[in-house]
């Protein structure tokens, strides 16, 4: 099957048999065994609430996941296959992105064994819920009735709105998932639709009984916004420690040309408009004088000429070393003594979980996923993003105490060991158990 169908803008029945839903539709439902396995179990204290009995989870789940990430419809991203390798986890895995967009279209594709991904357009915002229920009851709806069990928004926005929407239509459970910390002062200045955005969440959080958040900072901030809420569920993270732990162990082996530093700071990133590079380069322009001392960054993008002139202004040119970012990231892991990660962006937490496997020190700006895992001080420096001083007062320190350097590096490869699921088989079983929490929340009327 062609990787993404697009026209016409529905299916009829036989193509989404045949192309779409390719399972039997006689199935005996998930939510049907439910009820035969539902008992009495105390809940905050009440023992009349009806609630699921967790033996009879475990026969089918079938999942629709709500997002208005684009990238879910293109081949290869990292969340379109971590979500297709859920088919080993739920049943059936229905995924549901959402965009506003003039070109109207319905995109449909199988993208693993019991995964399907449907994608659907408008050309304003307001209009975007409509045309997903359109496409859910398209696509999704059958003589033997609705096939999900579980609704789960991927965010608590525009997602949230439309899973709350099908759940109430077709009287499912639905969870919400809260990855970023959106009470935050940092989140009112992320977008100029930040403050619409946090009141659609407010609404979307009033009326579920289940969230997922990404770190404690987040759950802390639920809990207190939200009183009526069950204690949120902390989604599992995965990392292969493993793998990265094979390899980064070894000899250090430092790059020829990095040989006359006594002291090298390691950035990684891409250098785009996005990109807080510069704010490395003003933390370290002083330290930079000294001839032993440098700064590696690895990463490309069309920022890199603006950043090589700002280090030429500051005379620091011969200091700070540019690597392409096909040059091989764990040989300087091995080779530095710090890494600098001014940036906040999903790569550069990627970036800092990896150098804390290999032992390397991390001198980083303050994002909720790394206060859940680092402490200031004791496992890593962590700064606020928007302080330069705050930056090279600490980098300082990492450059004079080499007792801090050794004592960060160590805590910090033990704390992710202990922190970050290195089993992909365990960390999808506590992925399963996260979305199917939101049945323990579930009154037997909802489940009809």
């Amino acid at each position: 099957m062609a990787d993404v169908l697009s026209e016409p803008s529905t299916f009829s029945p036989a193509v989404r048999a045949e192309n779409i839903l390719d399972y039997v539709l006689n199935e005996n439902s998930t939510i049907e065994s439910i009820r035969n396995g539902v008992g009495m179990s105390a809940v905050d204290g009440h023992t009349d609430v009806p609630v699921i009995n967790p033996a009879a989870m475990r026969t089918k789940t079938r999942v629709l996941f709500v997002s208005t990430d684009p990238t879910l419809l293109a081949s290869g991203t990292e969340l379109r296959e971590r979500l297709a390798s859920l088919n080993t986890v739920f049943d059936e895995v229905h995924i549901l992105v959402v965009e506003t967009s003039w070109k109207k279209r319905v995109l449909a594709d199988k993208i693993a064994d019991r995964v399907w991904v449907y994608g659907t357009t408008a050309p304003h915002w307001w209009s975007v819920t409509g045309a997903a229920e359109e496409l859910v009851h398209e696509q999704l709806e059958f003589t033997a009735g609705f096939r999900i069990d579980i609704i789960v928004a991927l965010d608590p926005f525009q997602a949230g709105y439309i899973a709350e929407r099908l759940a109430a239509r077709y009287e499912r459970p639905f969870q919400v998932h809260v990855l970023n910390d959106i009470f935050s002062d940092s989140f009112m200045y992320s977008s100029r639709h930040a403050a619409w955005l946090r009141r659609l969440a407010r609404h979307v959080l009033k009326s579920t009984k289940s969230v997922c958040v990404v770190s404690e900072t987040v759950k802390e901030q639920v809990k207190k916004q939200f009183k009526h809420l069950p204690e949120p569920v902390l989604l599992p993270r995965f990392y292969d420690i493993k793998n990265a732990l094979a390899k980064t162990d070894g000899p250090t082996i430092v790059p020829s040309k990095l040989a006359r530093f006594k002291f090298i700071a390691l950035f990684v990133g891409t250098l785009d408009h996005d990109s807080t590079f510069y704010r490395a380069i003003d933390a370290a322009r002083t330290i930079l004088r000294s001839p032993a001392i440098a700064l590696v960054v690895i990463g490309d993008g069309p920022m890199k000429k603006e950043f090589k002139k700002r280090a030429e202004i500051f005379g620091v040119s011969e200091q700070i070393i540019f690597e392409p970012s096909s040059v091989d990231v764990v040989s300087y892991m091995r080779s530095a003594q710090l890494l600098i990660a001014t940036d906040t962006t999903p790569e550069s937490e990627e970036v800092i979980i990896k150098a804390a496997a290999a032992g390397l020190p991390i001198l980083a700006a303050r994002t909720e996923l790394r206060e859940d895992i680092f402490t200031d001080d004791i496992n890593a420096f962590l700064c606020n993003k928007d302080d330069t001083i705050e930056f090279s007062q600490k980098l300082s320190k990492f450059l004079n105490n080499s007792a801090i350097r050794v004592q960060f590096a160590r805590e910090a490869r033990t704390t992710i060991k202990d922190r970050l699921h290195e089993d992909p088989e365990v960390f999808k079983l506590a992925y399963r158990d996260a979305i199917e929490s939101v049945l323990a929340f579930t009154p037997l009327a909802a489940l009809r």
